[in-house]
Parts: structure tokens; C-alpha cells; sequence
């Protein structure tokens, strides 16, 4: 792996990261409001409650791993663009599918993974 690929998978793995965290947080908020009747109802203890959404986390993350990558890569990119990062590589002479092979990879494999 060449140093560029590895800095553009760094570029990608913090805003997906971030992504995948927010996506979790909106579903478990939506989610409680959502089953919050239920809670009260039963009178369930907050160990329980807690358990109930940390069994989620694989099921959630499956669902939203997809969109998060395609927002981090998105997200990098608009990044690499704001500081010309993007200016430079092209003008070394890489193409747009060299510059985005490294995310498409990434992506490729968190989806299918």
C-alpha cells in the first residue's frame, strides 16, 4: 500500500467513524422515544433498557454502515477539495479513479463486510 493510499484511508476512517457514531445515537434516540411507553409500562429497570440498546449495536451498525461510508467519503473529499488537497494530486498527474480507489476499496469492504 502506497503512503498516499494510507493517508487517504486516514481521511476517510475519521468522518466515517463520526458518521457511524451519529447514525447509532439517532437510532437509539428515535428508538426510545419510540418504545419509551413500553419502558414506563413495564416499569423496566434501567440495566435492562440499557442492555436492550447495547444488543442493538451489531443490527444498527449493519444497517447504517453503508450510508455512513458513503457520507465519509464524501465528507473527506469535500475536505481534501476545501484545503486543494485534491488541486495538488491532480496536477502530480493521478487520475479521478486513483485519487477515489482507496475509498471506493474502504467502502466496498465495510459494506459487504
Amino acid at each position: 500500500m502506497k503512503i498516499l493510499d494510507r493517508y487517504l484511508a486516514r481521511q476517510f476512517l475519521w468522518p466515517f467513524c463520526f458518521s457511524l457514531l451519529c447514525f447509532l445515537f439517532l437510532y437509539w434516540l428515535i428508538d426510545l422515544f419510540t418504545h419509551l411507553d413500553d419502558f414506563l409500562k413495564n416499569q423496566a429497570p434501567f440495566w435492562i433498557v440499557a442492555q436492550y440498546y447495547l444488543a442493538t449495536i451489531p443490527i444498527v451498525l449493519v444497517q447504517t454502515s453503508p450510508l455512513a461510508s458513503v457520507t465519509g467519503a464524501i465528507s473527506s473529499l469535500s475536505r481534501l477539495n476545501r484545503t486543494h488537497e485534491l488541486m495538488a494530486m491532480r496536477s502530480c498527474g493521478l487520475s479521478w479513479y486513483r485519487i477515489c480507489s482507496p475509498l471506493l476499496v474502504m467502502g466496498l469492504v465495510i459494506t459487504f463486510s
